[in-house]
């Protein structure tokens, strides 16, 4: 971790210098697991969700954006859903904060005053610390809960004065699967369910402040 950390700051300081602005803010999402299947020919669903927050800094050189944030997640909710049917649910006990690091691509539109840019990139949040019912997360829980992200969305620069602006920034992520839920899949068509998917996703509005150098 230290060693990714150092990268990390040595990428940051090399942007910086070639960099047009820097900014901090917050984000919220709304988070999805949803894994799907067909259990003796009757649709299920087994649907998790929670509610992450992300502080985070960025750097702006222009066509590009780094990200670097502090994304926690207090809880989640859980439902088992057959036929299109709640059939139960329950709130989960778990706690998780990660190292957000991100970087996008960035096609600035100019609208007048205001600066539209759709965006798309990746992101990789690296869980730092957890609990479980209470119980602090192993390493190896914590290595499984590592999340690496493909996001799409748009933003906006509107002028505060000429040197700071705000900037609301609206994405769309698919997460790819980690080991632990590869292997849901796996157990779920083992047990003879059929059309089995799993798909992770989050829709995140973030509200940055910026200051052009």
């Amino acid at each position: 971790m230290k060693r990714l950390l150092l990268v990390l700051a040595l990428v940051c300081l090399t942007t910086v210098a070639f960099a047009f602005d820097i900014g901090a803010g917050l984000s919220g999402s709304y988070y999805m697991s949803s894994l799907k299947a067909q259990v003796i020919g009757i649709p299920t669903e087994g649907l998790i969700t929670g509610v992450p927050f992300n502080f985070m800094a960025f750097v702006d050189a222009g066509y590009l954006q780094f990200n670097v944030g502090y994304r926690m997640v207090d809880g989640y909710h859980a439902k088992a859903i057959v036929n299109g049917t709640v059939q139960s649910e329950m709130d989960v006990d778990a706690k998780l904060s990660y190292v957000s690091i991100a970087g996008y691509g960035k096609f600035p539109i100019e609208l007048g005053p205001i600066v539209l840019f759709p965006m798309v990139g990746i992101e990789y949040d690296l869980a730092v610390a957890g609990t479980s019912a209470g119980t602090k997360l192993t390493s190896q829980d914590l290595k499984d809960a590592t999340e690496f992200w493909i996001k799409a969305g748009v933003g906006a620069d509107i002028p505060i004065t000429p040197q700071f602006y705000l900037r609301p920034e609206l994405m769309l992520g698919y997460k790819l699967l980690s080991g632990p839920e590869n292997d849901e899949v796996s157990s779920a068509k083992a047990s003879g369910a059929t059309d089995v998917s799993m798909i992770d996703l989050s829709f995140e509005l973030a509200v940055l402040f910026g200051v052009k150098l």
